[in-house]
């Protein structure tokens, strides 16, 4: 069950035609036209779960969706599931993205201290693997939103989780990681050491034995900065089909970029240099949060600083076309 439930969520990420565009921002989850001016189809508020009882004098309601994934198609109700990370609620939220472009909160999928600070969500291995960044640890979500901690992930160092992907040709998990930042210095100290700079890992698991899966961690790319959200070129791109692109943070002030991994020539690049733009945003804020990529590959979109308050959209060749701006910072997009 759980593996038809993944497999066809992922089958239905490289649908072909999509030319809408999920936007996540603070407060709320909207549906966007990919083509033209970025119109806004509907929108959904973000929820949370309630607080525990003892707490709900002292706490509001806490309200961020950040990463998306697209579920399975329900043909009942003709409604497609969209799960969204939110990072201050330690929640996954389920949405129902309807063909005739409704969009609805449907409930609370996961709630677990486990899930402290969710960022990337994606699907593997028949589960929903989910970045909780606070632990350093790729949580594991069974089809209920139960955790299925034997096979959760625990990454090496002391490190803040941001992105994942499954790279298409080894079925491979692959995680940015950065430095935690200033304010995690309470962080929970169960690793031999706290990383120094960002990389890219890759994860392959072995879950056929009995108790807990064994995981294998290594590093994939090193030396960067704070890279964040990824997603592979699809097969329609007409020069990169099947590459890895990933966002990376400036340093000190500057512009970040989107970078280019070229597996097959084990080959790094910059593709976008967010510097070179003629836009009259501050270089401070010219830095990427997020990518996804149109299913035919001929557009790849890139939620930036949630000061800068747009979303770039580049042709196929890495050449900005337009800016959408939404109302709120568009933090995360996902193409559905």
């Amino acid at each position: 069950m759980c593996s038809e439930w993944a497999r066809d969520a992922e089958s239905r990420l490289l649908a072909p035609g999509a030319s809408r565009l999920l936007v996540a921002t603070p407060s709320r989850l909207s549906l966007v036209r990919a083509r033209g001016d970025g119109d806004e189809l509907a929108a959904a508020r973000a929820a949370a779960p309630p607080p525990p009882p003892s707490s709900r004098k002292k706490h509001k309601p806490r309200h961020w969706c950040s990463s998306l994934a697209l579920g399975g198609f329900d043909e009942a109700t003709r409604a497609r599931a969209v799960y969204a990370a939110n990072w201050e609620g330690d929640a996954i939220l389920e949405y129902a993205l309807g063909l005739d472009d409704a969009l609805a909160f449907s409930r609370v999928f996961a709630s677990d201290p486990r899930l402290r600070h969710p960022e990337g969500i994606v699907f593997w291995r028949g589960r929903l693997r989910v970045c909780a960044s606070y632990h350093s640890t790729i949580v594991a979500l069974r089809s209920d939103g139960t955790v299925d901690d034997d096979r959760a992930i625990r990454l090496r160092t002391t490190e803040w989780c941001w992105g994942l992907a499954v790279d298409p040709a080894t079925d491979r998990l692959l995680v940015s990681a950065s430095p935690p930042y200033d304010f995690q210095t309470d962080l929970p100290g169960d690793n031999p050491s706290v990383a120094r700079r960002g990389e890219v890992l890759e994860i392959e698991e072995d879950a056929g034995g009995p108790g807990a899966a064994r995981h294998v961690v290594r590093s994939k790319i090193g030396g960067l900065t704070r890279p964040g959200g990824m997603a592979y070129a699809p097969r329609g791109h007409a020069a990169h089909a099947g590459d890895l692109f990933f966002t990376e943070y400036g340093q000190r002030g500057g512009a970040g970029k989107v970078l280019r991994y070229d597996a097959a020539a084990d080959r790094l690049s910059v593709y976008v240099d967010l510097a070179d733009l003629d836009i009259e945003t501050p270089l401070e804020l010219r830095n990427p949060w997020s990518l996804c990529f149109s299913a035919s590959g001929d557009a790849l979109y890139v939620a930036t600083d949630p000061n800068h308050r747009a979303v770039l959209v580049f042709d196929g060749g890495g050449t900005l076309t337009k800016m959408l701006s939404p109302s709120e910072a568009p933090n995360f997009v996902l193409c559905a």
